[in-house]
C-alpha cells in the first residue's frame, strides 16, 4: 500500500510542476534564444553540423562555455519543431523541470527524509518563483539538464542494483553528461563522497577508491575544454574582488530561496572591490547559523544538505571567476535551493508535524497557503518571458543604470523592427557607456536597415576601430560599402574579415556578389564554392552557383 501511495505522490509532483509552468509553452523566443536558435546557422541543417555542434559554442560571446549536451538538446528540438516554433522548445523545458522535481523527491527519500517531508519540500522546489528563469528561458535549459543528470547519477550510484560495477559506470556516464550540460556539475563527486561518509559511514580509503572514476572523467572533461575552447576557464580577476562578489552572491541565493521577493531578470552587479560592514556581518551570521544547525543534527541530514548547497553553488559563486555579464542570477540557485528548502522543512517539523509525521492543523494551513501563494506568483512571473521586447523592458526596469540592459532592449526592438525605439535604446546605452561596441554596432544595423548608409558606415567604423575582430561589424561595413557603390573598399573589408575568420561563409558569398557585379564570373564561382564549403547546408548558395554555371559556362 505504501508503494501505491508513493506512486500517487510522484504523479502529483510531476503534474503539479507541469501545471505551474505550462503557460511558458505559450511564449515566444527571448534574449539568447534568438542567437542560439533562430539565427544560428548550426541548426539550419543538423546533418551537416552534427559534429560541429559538439565543439562549437552556440553563443560566440561566451568563450568559456562548453555545453554540447545542451546544444544537442536544442538540435533535437529543432528537428522536432523547426527553428521558428518556440512552443516546442518551451514545452521541453517544462517537461525537464517536472522530471527534475520527481528525481529530487527520490533523492530526498534516499537521504532518509520522511516521505511527507520529502513530498512537501519537492512541491515547494517545483513551484519556487526563483526558478522561473530556468524554465521560462529556453537558453537556461542547461541548468535543467545539469540537474537532471546529477540527480540521476546520484540515484543510480546509490541504487539497490546488484551489479555494482555496471551501476557505478552508468553513474559516472551520467555525471559526464551533467558536465557536458553545464560547468556547475564539476564538484558533484563531493556530494557522492559526503553521502557515503555521513550516511554509509565509509572510511577514507574506500572513499578514495570510489572517487577515482569521477576524477578520471573530470580529467577527460578538462582535456576536451582545453581542445575546443579559446579560453579554458573564467577571467583573471583579483582574489579580493572574487571573494567580495562571492559573499554578496551567497547572501543573495540564501535570501531568494527563503524570501523570493524583489526578484530580477538582471542584477546590475559589478565585481566588488569592497563590501559594507552590514553585508559582512550578515554573511558571518548566516555561516554561524548554518554551522550551528549542523552540530545539533544527529541524523546528518541537515549537515548533508548544507554541504549540498555550498558544493553545488560553489562553481557559480564567483569565487573562482567572476561571471559576466552579471555575477548574480536567479538561475544559479536552482539545484542549490533544494537543499535550503528541505532544511527549512526539517527544522520546522516539530511545529507542523506530529510524531508520525502527519501534518497538524497549523501545518496543513501553512503549507497549503505557502504552496498556493508561490504557485500563483510563479505562474504570474513566467509571463515576463512572453516575448523579447517585454523581457528586455523588464531588464531595463530591473537595472535602469545598466548599459547592458539598454543595449539588450535596443536589440529586441530592432528585431521587432521598431527602429525608433531601438535607436533611442542604443543611444541611451552610449550615454551610460560611450564606447559600448554592441550599441555602436546596433545603431549601425538600425541605420543600415533604414537605408541610411553613410550613418551606418560611421558607426561600423567606430566599432572596428575599437574592436578589429568584431566579425559582424566588418561584414556589415562591407555590405554598407556595396550599397554605397564603394566596391574596392567592400572587397578589402570582406578579405580582411575572412583573414581573421576563415569560416565566415557570408563574407565569401558577399565577395561572389561583388565579382558578379563586376562581371568576373570565374571569381564569383570560386568564392561561392568557398561559401558552400563552410556552410554546406545553405541551399541558396548552391542554387546561385548552379545558376551562374548554367548562364556562363
Amino acid at each position: 500500500m505504501r508503494g501505491k501511495n508513493s506512486s500517487y505522490l510522484i504523479i502529483f509532483i510531476f503534474l503539479f510542476s507541469l501545471v505551474v509552468f505550462i503557460n511558458t509553452a505559450l511564449m515566444d523566443f527571448a534574449w539568447d534564444d534568438l542567437q542560439q536558435i533562430v539565427y544560428n546557422p548550426l541548426l539550419d541543417n543538423i546533418k551537416f553540423t552534427f559534429f560541429r555542434l559538439f565543439k562549437e559554442n552556440l553563443n560566440p560571446n561566451m568563450p568559456v562555455y562548453f555545453r554540447p549536451v545542451f546544444t544537442y538538446s536544442l538540435a533535437l528540438d529543432t528537428i522536432l519543431w523547426g527553428k521558428q516554433n518556440p512552443y516546442g522548445y518551451h514545452f521541453t523545458n517544462v517537461l525537464l523541470n517536472s522530471l527534475v522535481a520527481v528525481l529530487a523527491f527520490f533523492v530526498l527519500k534516499k537521504c532518509e527524509i520522511p516521505e511527507k517531508i520529502a513530498f512537501l519540500s519537492t512541491l515547494i522546489f517545483a513551484a519556487h518563483p526563483a526558478h522561473c528563469e530556468v524554465v521560462a528561458n529556453i537558453s537556461a535549459r542547461n541548468e535543467l539538464l545539469s540537474a537532471f543528470f546529477m540527480l540521476s547519477s546520484f540515484l543510480v550510484y546509490f541504487s539497490d542494483w546488484r551489479f555494482t560495477i555496471l551501476k557505478r559506470c552508468f553513474a559516472v556516464i551520467l555525471f559526464f553528461l551533467a558536465l557536458l550540460s553545464k560547468e556547475n556539475a564539476v564538484l558533484f563527486p563531493l556530494i557522492i563522497i559526503f553521502y557515503e561518509r555521513l550516511f554509509l559511514k565509509k572510511d577514507i580509503q574506500d572513499l578514495a577508491k570510489d572517487i577515482v572514476p569521477f576524477v578520471l572523467v573530470l580529467m577527460i572533461y578538462f582535456v576536451l575544454r582545453r581542445l575546443f575552447l579559446p579560453v579554458f576557464f573564467g577571467f583573471n580577476d583579483a582574489f579580493k574582488e572574487r571573494l567580495f562578489t562571492a559573499i554578496v552572491a551567497f547572501i543573495h541565493h540564501i535570501k531568494i530561496t527563503f524570501l523570493p521577493i524583489e526578484l530580477k531578470v538582471f542584477y546590475d552587479v559589478t565585481p566588488l572591490k569592497s563590501i559594507s560592514l552590514l553585508t559582512f556581518l550578515t554573511f558571518i551570521l548566516i555561516v554561524a547559523i548554518l554551522t550551528a544547525i549542523t552540530f545539533i543534527d544527529k541524523k546528518n541530514q541537515v549537515k548533508f544538505f548544507v554541504i549540498w548547497f555550498c558544493v553545488i553553488l560553489l562553481p557559480a559563486s564567483n569565487l573562482f571567476a567572476i561571471i559576466r555579464p552579471s555575477p548574480i542570477a536567479d538561475r544559479y540557485s536552482f539545484l542549490p535551493s533544494l537543499a535550503m528548502i528541505v532544511i527549512f522543512v526539517l527544522l520546522t517539523k516539530n511545529l507542523f508535524f506530529d510524531k508520525e509525521f502527519k501534518l497538524n492543523f497549523f501545518g496543513k494551513a501553512f503549507y497549503t497557503i505557502l504552496i498556493l501563494f508561490i504557485s500563483v506568483y510563479t505562474m504570474q512571473r513566467n509571463w515576463i518571458w512572453k516575448n523579447y521586447p517585454a523581457f528586455a523592458r523588464k531588464m531595463v526596469e530591473d537595472a535602469p543604470k545598466s548599459a547592458f540592459a539598454y543595449n539588450n532592449l535596443g536589440i529586441s526592438l530592432a528585431l521587432a523592427k521598431d527602429y525608433k525605439g531601438a535607436e533611442d535604446a542604443f543611444k541611451k546605452t552610449l550615454e551610460i557607456q560611450p564606447k559600448h561596441n554592441g550599441a555602436l554596432y546596433g545603431l549601425g544595423r538600425v541605420y543600415f536597415d533604414l537605408g541610411r548608409y553613410e550613418d551606418a558606415k560611421q558607426y561600423f567604423t567606430l566599432v572596428i576601430s575599437d574592436n578589429p575582430s568584431f566579425f559582424d561589424a566588418l561584414y556589415y561595413l562591407g555590405e554598407t560599402y556595396k550599397h554605397l557603390n564603394m566596391l574596392r573598399e567592400a572587397e578589402d573589408t570582406f578579405f580582411r574579415l575572412i583573414k581573421i575568420n576563415t569560416f565566415y561563409d557570408l563574407a565569401y558569398n558577399a565577395l561572389a556578389d561583388i565579382y558578379m557585379m563586376q562581371g568576373n564570373y570565374n571569381n564569383a564561382v570560386v568564392f561561392l564554392k568557398k561559401a558552400i564549403l563552410h556552410a554546406p547546408w545553405n541551399d541558396e548558395y548552391k542554387a546561385r552557383l548552379e545558376s551562374i554555371t548554367k548562364q556562363n559556362y
